[in-house]
């Protein structure tokens, strides 16, 4: 089931898996190990913030994603995505 927002990302705890399989997809696709630049346009508002940092920080961590551009973020859930990194 997908959420009704604009985004079409899956709704809830399921964000995680999604953007995973995203980014193995387009690794795959490019043909490489790493994304350099990955550009997260929006938060999804069905997804907690935290769930979407929480991802994001694991393919930093596992090194299949070397830098996070946030647009339209709030200050205070990008300064939490910098704690999950480090």
């Amino acid at each position: 089931m997908k959420s009704t927002n604009r985004s079409n990302s899956p709704a809830g705890s399921r964000y995680k898996n999604y953007i995973r399989k995203a980014v193995e997809r387009s690794l795959k696709n490019l043909g490489t190990d790493y994304i350099d630049l990955y550009y997260m346009h929006r938060p999804d508002p069905v997804t907690p913030i935290e769930e979407s940092m929480e991802a994001m920080a694991a393919l930093v961590k596992e090194g299949k994603i070397r830098y996070i551009v946030c647009q339209k973020y709030l200050l205070i859930p990008f300064a939490a995505l910098m704690l999950f990194i480090r």
